[in-house]
């Protein structure tokens, strides 16, 4: 899943090509794929965390093609008071206090999102000067660690992905790509209603995907890598009656979790995502959602698709995703006295999934046969607002 969540990330997941990133023209001296010490900028920085799409939700990776997953990952929390780092994540077993905090750079106020790739992690700040900031060798970081480069932003980052050799940042409303680590947005991806909350992007078509959430749908822009200023869509793939929140992109299938209507919320799948071309019908798993319940977040990795009903205090997780062809329920319903209001996933190559809640992270291990609940970690968390694993 590439989650985009990484060395590279996991979040939610997209190829990231130097083929596209040569593309977008990104000659500035401070590229978002810069190379990490030690780490050959040639071979593009991909994760081997993610299965084949991206996600705006903070995530980001590729298809991992030959790369042996990491089965070490660390682990890093955007919280009220920091960045939180535990260097071990596959190791936990108890409630544990993070390794690291970075509270540099007026993080100390509280981080809003994250996001990773070779060996760099971003972090959004959620006060005072706001903007994103970029750390380098992301899995070697300490509390006393600065970041290397502020790129700026006019609102704080709801969540951050790395996608076809870009960043790309939700700003609670507009989606923001930078193609320099260092420099002012190249483009912006607009809706007259604002409120564009979930976003994916397909490197392979070159085509951005938004969930606008007060009455567009699921909106497109074409050759969105080329794109200067503001920018408008160019068609809607779902109308107004789609609202939806998250949005991720695996193994060539768009998946977006809100509502599909006025009665129905659950999950939509798109297939062949990069030949979206105009209006579509998605499949919908309805089996389950409450109708005007929040769904925070999914994620797919390993052909596991995860959903975070967050006011049903559940996780769904459905096994062979890219199978799925009609409405039907879970294959497991997560459900546990510490998990309350499940906010943002993530899954790491050992099949472990992370979900932070209200007040701390649970996790599950070997999601994708026979979940089984591990612990919950509160100690030295705060108020978590995003997760990433850094494989």
């Amino acid at each position: 899943m590439r989650a985009s969540l990484i060395g590279s990330f996991i979040f939610l997941g997209s190829t990231l090509t130097l083929s596209l990133l040569a593309a977008c023209g990104d000659t500035a001296g401070n590229p978002i794929l810069a190379a990490s010490p030690g780490e050959d900028a040639a071979q593009g920085g991909a994760s081997p965390a993610q299965d084949g799409g991206s996600t705006g939700d903070g995530k980001s990776g590729d298809d991992g093609g030959d790369a042996a997953p990491n089965r070490d990952p660390a682990l890093a929390v955007a919280s009220n008071d920091g960045v939180h780092l535990w260097k071990h994540a596959a190791a936990l077993a108890s409630d544990t206090a993070p390794d690291a905090t970075l509270g540099a750079s007026g993080l100390s106020d509280g981080a809003s999102s994250l996001a990773g790739a070779n060996g760099h992690l971003w972090v959004g700040r959620a006060a005072g000067e706001l903007g994103v900031l970029r750390f380098d060798d992301a899995a070697s970081l300490t509390s006393a660690s600065t970041p290397s480069a502020t790129l700026p932003t006019t609102a704080a980052a709801t969540s951050l992905a790395i996608d076809g050799g870009l960043l790309w940042a939700n700003l609670g409303g507009t989606i923001a790509m930078f193609a320099d680590a260092t420099t002012a947005p190249a483009a912006s991806f607009v809706h007259p209603f604002e409120q564009i909350m979930g976003n994916a992007y397909d490197p392979v078509s070159d085509r951005l995907f938004g969930g606008q959430i007060s009455g567009a749908g699921v909106l497109a822009w074409n050759q969105a890598h080329t794109k200067t200023g503001p920018s408008n869509d160019d068609f809607v793939v779902a109308d107004g009656g789609h609202a939806y929140w998250t949005m991720q992109i695996a193994q060539n299938r768009l998946y977006a979790a809100g509502a599909h209507s006025s009665t129905e919320s659950g999950v939509a799948i798109w297939p062949n995502a990069s030949g979206i071309s105009g209006p579509a019908a998605p499949i919908t798993l309805t089996d389950g959602y409450d109708r005007g319940k929040f769904i925070s977040h999914l994620i797919v990795r390993d052909d596991v698709l995860a959903v975070a009903a967050r006011d049903q205090d559940v996780i769904y997780v459905y096994e062979h995703a890219s199978a799925i062809t009609a409405n039907r329920a879970a294959d497991f319903t997560l459900t546990h006295p510490s998990l309350v209001r499940p906010n943002r996933l993530a899954i790491d190559a050992n099949a472990r999934l992370y979900a932070i809640d209200d007040d701390g992270i649970v996790v599950f291990a070997n999601v994708s046969s026979t979940p089984a609940f591990v612990t919950e970690i509160k100690s030295g968390v705060g108020q978590p607002s995003d997760i990433a694993l850094i494989e």
